[in-house]
């Protein structure tokens, strides 16, 4: 569209608040179409939009969709140069601006706040908001008692997600908002009473807790039948953390199990270093799928209580960082539904044939002890198949030929170093793909 023609030095310049004689200007339009264009504008921007004229100003703080989602950041923040009185000037701007759109702020997002306590009074100015969602993940203040009581009376939360340090009564917080549908919570050290007020909260169905210490007794979250997601970590244990049973919560779509000793059912798996894991998602109707990473679990009893009491209808399983250098544990053999197995950096040297998983799709036995080409017995579904980091693995042609046989409709290979014999297999299969 061509430029309007330069205003003349007779014609009057009208800016953005009037239409001066000899043609429209910006002036003109609506408010329904000024509140388009603002919704186009960076965020960044808005501060300099409201200083144009009053009008400009009415209308950037009328329109509903822009301050939907609220994001509080601190401007400009300097090191050395952010002053008491720019700390209290900024301040006293965002209060002000709150109040006035706080009819429309859906979720507050709190990313860099200079380290300036601000959380008091602006929860007590959103409090007759319709805030549903609130991310404190990188406000680096602790928060106090005022701050608490005003998250407390934010009925309509459904979301809520805090970092750092936890107060002590943050237990009693939470247990005001009755609607909570999700919470995130990531702290050097959760309050010990934490879990129970948690576990009466009805329409909890995320929880993920983190925790640097030792994680306070998690038995009472088995109350929370409605849960769907739920995950579990600490870097440093006590007693150990005990893994829930996927029999208390039937709606359960995933849940995470980390700690440096883990306990399922009467079994104890500890680790000297990092982190022993256990993931489970589950797919309504479709089965589900198992991760398992840095356990000790060469004992078959202890892989067959994995098998009945968590993974029974399993169509994913990752194995990772586990010894399996005696053997693959027979429960793997149970598992006929598997479609996508991951055994990495297992200590496997040998592999029984895979024939009891016939729907197999997707097989990664990177980083393992092979030494040969492990037969695949029938895998007639196969597509995928990852052999890399085997360092001492040979592949002849006869080991060609029968993954040629037993894969048939082979459509990726990762062979890490033995190009040739990838090449090879490709002339036989003609949809496959190397790396």
């Amino acid at each position: 569209m061509a430029a309007p023609p330069e205003p003349s030095s007779q014609r009057q310049r009208t800016g953005a608040s009037g239409g001066g004689g000899g043609g429209a200007s910006i002036g003109d339009l609506p408010d329904a179409l000024l509140s388009h264009i603002f919704e186009q504008i960076e965020y960044e921007d808005w501060a300099s939009i409201a200083l144009v004229c009053p009008r400009w100003h009415r209308v950037l703080h009328a329109t509903p969709s822009l301050w939907k989602d609220y994001y509080l950041i601190a401007p400009g923040r300097l090191e050395g140069r952010w002053s008491a009185e720019d700390q209290e000037e900024w301040l006293h701007a965002t209060l002000r601006q709150l109040r006035r759109v706080s009819p429309y702020v859906e979720s507050l997002i709190v990313e860099d706040t200079a380290n300036v306590d601000v959380m008091p009074d602006v929860l007590h100015s959103l409090a007759a908001s319709s805030l549903t969602w609130i991310s404190l993940s990188s406000y680096a203040v602790p928060l106090t008692a005022a701050a608490l009581r005003a998250l407390a009376s934010l009925t309509l939360l459904q979301y809520a997600a805090m970092s750092g340090a936890m107060p002590p009564n943050l237990s009693w917080a939470l247990a005001q908002l009755t609607g909570l549908r999700a919470l995130d919570l990531d702290s050097n050290q959760l309050p010990a009473d934490l879990p129970a007020p948690l576990a009466r909260l009805p329409h909890l169905t995320s929880l993920m807790l983190q925790t640097e210490g030792p994680l306070p007794d998690m038995q009472p979250l088995s109350a929370l039948g409605q849960l769907q997601q739920l995950k579990l970590h600490e870097d440093r244990t006590g007693t150990g953390l005990v893994a829930l049973p996927a029999a208390h919560f039937p709606r359960l779509m995933h849940t995470a199990f980390e700690s440096p000793c883990l306990k399922v059912g009467g079994f104890q798996f500890a680790v000297a270093v990092g982190q022993a894991a256990m993931e489970f998602t589950f797919r309504n109707g479709m089965g589900g799928g198992v991760r398992l990473s840095a356990l000790p679990l060469t004992a078959s009893g202890a892989m067959a209580l994995l098998a009945r009491t968590l993974v029974p209808a399993g169509k994913t399983v990752h194995i990772v960082n586990c010894d399996f250098s005696g053997g693959l544990p027979y429960m793997l053999r149970q598992l006929r539904n598997i479609t996508r197995l991951t055994l990495h950096s297992t200590q496997l040297a040998s592999l029984p044939a895979l024939a009891c998983m016939p729907g197999l799709e997707w097989l990664d036995l990177s980083g393992n002890q092979f030494a040969w080409l492990p037969s695949l017995g029938s895998a007639p579904k196969l597509g995928s198949l990852n052999l890399q980091s085997n360092p001492n693995m040979a592949m002849d042609a006869a080991a060609v030929d029968r993954l040629a046989a037993e894969a048939p409709n082979l459509w990726h290979l990762d062979v890490g170093g033995a190009i040739l014999a990838g090449v090879r297999l490709a002339h036989k299969l003609p949809r496959l793909k190397v790396t």
